[in-house]
């Protein structure tokens, strides 16, 4: 099993005790994390942004950042040796729609994403990266063609990356998906022979489906039906079969 690991999604929450630092380093943010803090809350949400705060103090963030992620390697040590997870799922979303370029996101955050993954890979070498669309949220999936990771997650829908695109932009490693997680998408709401049928389709669009897991954007609702899953599965199954019975008959 994998543990899930949310560190870098648009708004990340900040340690009262690195906010604390964020008031020598920032002072036009002062009075409104302080207002924040004596609020009850310590998550930097609009407009109070994290791309506001990478453009205007940068240090202040990668400090933040820096110590989180030390808390979060911690965790990785724990969940993995101690709990006995076959990796972590690690969760991240780029920021570039808060008017933070590419090259600032791999400056700033990148480096620090690396250095928590290579973390795991020391404990593991089955650490799968999800790249989060959460509300329709679109991503550069180019900023994360180097991580090092196993697997790949991304909202295929949302980004409109196919399974087989992304295979290539990610150097030919494992990817995950092909669903949209949406209560609208086929893999809720659908029929049996609707989400057997978006199956093949998914798999035939792939062709080599070498290093492909089929998967979701995202979290599915969790009322979903178990029986939906299992339909997956079976339609799966039943591809990997004529796969197998034409590769057969050609050979004879």
């Amino acid at each position: 099993f994998w543990y899930f690991v949310e560190f870098g999604h648009l708004h990340y929450t900040l340690k009262k005790g690195v906010i604390a630092f964020l008031f020598e380093k920032s002072d036009e943010f002062l009075e409104n994390i302080r207002f924040l803090i004596k609020n009850g809350v310590s998550d930097l949400t609009l407009p109070y942004s994290v791309g506001r705060l990478l453009n205007e103090n940068p240090d202040a963030l990668v400090y933040a950042l820096t110590e989180i992620g030390k808390d979060v390697k911690k965790l990785i040590h724990a969940v993995i040796e101690e709990g006995g997870a076959d990796g972590i799922f690690f969760s991240t979303k780029n920021i570039l729609a808060e008017g933070v370029s590419k090259e600032q996101f791999r400056t700033y955050v990148t480096p620090i994403e690396h250095d928590m993954l290579q973390e795991a890979n020391k404990l593991s070498e089955y650490n799968i990266l999800h790249i989060c669309g959460f509300e329709r949220f679109k991503n550069d999936l180019t900023a994360y063609a180097d991580y090092p990771v196993k697997a790949i997650n991304w909202p295929v829908v949302v980004d409109g990356v196919s399974l087989q695109e992304g295979k290539k932009l990610f150097g030919g490693k494992a990817v995950i998906g092909g669903f949209d997680n949406d209560a609208s998408g086929t893999l809720y709401s659908g029929t049996e022979e609707e989400i057997k049928a978006e199956t093949e389709r998914i798999l035939k669009a792939v062709g080599d489906t070498t290093g492909i897991i089929l998967g979701a954007d995202c979290t599915v609702p969790g009322d979903i039906s178990p029986d939906h899953v299992r339909w997956v599965r079976e339609a799966a199954a039943d591809f990997a079969a004529k796969v197998a019975e034409g590769i057969k008959y050609i050979r004879h």
